[in-house]
């Protein structure tokens, strides 16, 4: 088994490493960068000439799978991608996790496992970091954009920035098509794409713990900060992961509820997750649907106000 650190695994010019192994095993925090991924299989299409061939497990069954996995048609190799590994049942990544320790082609696969996870045998491990500093992020720029980096190298490293896989991807996206001329600019961009996610803990642990005079004191500072669009999203996220977590914790599932838990306070986590239901947490999921529609026919920011009223009270 061979470990590699994300630096490595981004600068590799074809990924020929790791598209001729047996196995890749993307080690990740309680975060999984759905945005990166998605970036990466896109961008490899146009970079490999093995054909990628992305496996839901949820939807296909263990034998079906195996079947695939097993034989190869006139030799011909594949690169499977293992998708939504951590929303199966427990028993079910259990079983996937060691198949692919073990594993020895004749195709390649590549799965995303908790850092805990035993190593495989037959293939490559790479360690996906919960932050990126300046260097990775250039070494993105360049494999997304296929673009020169030399004209964001001195603005990034003046920056000392550290944002998260999936942040990176999103701040590159905007670097691509906006340009980049100052650090004044790079730091106007990152303070309307990231989100201060501390005072944004604060709000969601008032929230979740039903805290109605420190939750109302956050939310006056915040609320104007951003658009309605992005609080429409913020809050279905957090919503949404937090019924997620529910669901798996209350079946006892504690390692599928962890990595789920990005974004979700401490607070909850630790223990104000028992005082919720899946059931209610989904149906404040669907009024933030409402919410959606309405903002796009008029509607304003006292519609959150209205739904942090009904959540305070349990009304929902």
């Amino acid at each position: 088994m061979k470990k590699d650190t994300f630096s490595r695994f981004l600068q590799d010019p074809d990924f020929t490493r790791y598209t001729t192994v047996p196995a890749v095993q993307f080690l990740v925090d309680t975060d999984y960068p759905l945005l990166f991924f998605a970036c990466l299989i896109k961008k490899l299409r146009t970079l490999i000439h093995v054909q990628i061939v992305g496996i839901d497990l949820q939807n296909v069954t263990r034998a079906q799978l195996l079947s695939q996995l097993e034989t190869s048609f006139l030799g011909q190799r594949m690169l499977y991608w293992f998708k939504h590994s951590a929303d199966v049942p427990n028993r079910e990544r259990e079983f996937w996790h060691e198949y692919i320790r073990t594993y020895n082609g004749p195709h390649c696969i590549w799965m995303c496992t908790p850092k805990k996870t035993a190593a495989i045998r037959n293939g490559v491990q790479v360690d996906i970091p919960s932050a990126v500093v300046h260097d990775d992020i250039i070494h993105m720029y360049t494999l997304f954009e296929n673009k020169d980096s030399s004209q964001i190298v001195p603005t990034l490293r003046v920056q000392r920035m550290q944002l998260s896989v999936d942040t990176a991807c999103l701040f590159l996206r905007y670097v691509s098509l906006l340009g980049i001329g100052s650090a004044s600019l790079v730091q106007s961009l990152l303070e309307r794409i990231v989100p201060p996610e501390q005072s944004l803990f604060n709000l969601s642990s008032a929230i979740f713990a039903r805290k109605p005079q420190h939750l109302y004191a956050v939310w006056k500072e915040l609320y104007q900060s951003y658009s309605p669009q992005f609080w429409c999203s913020y809050f279905s996220e957090v919503i949404w992961r937090a019924a997620q977590y529910v669901r798996y914790a209350h079946a006892g599932d504690m390692v599928a509820a962890r990595a789920i838990a990005y974004r979700l306070p401490f607070s909850f986590t630790r223990s104000d997750w028992r005082y919720y239901s899946y059931g209610t947490l989904t149906k404040a999921h669907k009024l933030l649907c409402t919410i959606d529609f309405r903002l796009k026919n008029g509607g304003s920011y006292e519609l959150f106000d209205l739904f942090l009223i009904h959540f305070m009270c349990g009304d929902i």
